[in-house]
């Protein structure tokens, strides 16, 4: 079903070079794991700038369809809206994120909650004694920004040495001095 936040606010009109969000419930994509993590504060200014819109101002086709706004799912949708002769969709099971989710500190209180798709590991054999069950929590993100809001805002590029091995095992443009460049410009963004 599509539904918009609910808030009372006027609808915004965004121009179309910049991708379309909407807040759809889609339970079944709970176990998506975001293939890319960036900055959360860039993705908050992205979200300040454009915002939600509303169904009515929905368009009847896209040239591109972006599945979970997360991490991976915001990059991509924003990297396609650069070409302002295409259409981007950009699609979210969850809604905002709160004042919380800007605090590192406070990550522990925005788990578990409706942001959070509030998942569990499979029972630990040698581990997770403590824990009920011996499963533990998986946070995983079920609104704007995806799990990074939900990690206390850490940022990894990743090891040198493993994209250098992935090159090595025949994945050409995965080494490292070829992945640098795209870190820097998501870091900047």
């Amino acid at each position: 079903s599509l539904t918009t936040h609910g808030q009372a606010r006027p609808l915004r009109t965004p121009s179309p070079r910049r991708p379309r969000y909407c807040r759809l419930h889609m339970p079944f994509f709970g176990a998506r794991v975001s293939l890319l993590v960036i900055a959360v504060a860039a993705f908050a200014a992205w979200r300040r700038a454009y915002g939600p819109i509303g169904a009515s101002q929905l368009l009847d086709e896209y040239d591109y369809i972006v599945i979970g706004a997360g991490s991976a799912g915001s990059v991509i949708a924003a990297r396609l809206s650069e070409d302002a002769d295409v259409s981007v969709l950009l699609i979210e099971a969850g809604g905002e994120s709160g004042i919380k989710h800007s605090i590192p500190a406070a990550c522990g209180d925005v788990q578990l909650v409706d942001g959070d798709w509030q998942l569990k590991t499979t029972p630990q054999a040698t581990s997770h004694l403590a824990y009920t069950g011996q499963k533990s929590n998986w946070p995983r993100g079920k609104l704007l920004g995806g799990s990074s809001q939900l990690n206390y805002m850490a940022y990894v590029r990743g090891d040198a040495a493993d994209y250098d091995s992935w090159a090595a095992m025949g994945n050409p443009g995965w080494d490292w001095e070829s992945v640098l460049p795209f870190f820097l410009r998501s870091e900047d963004a």
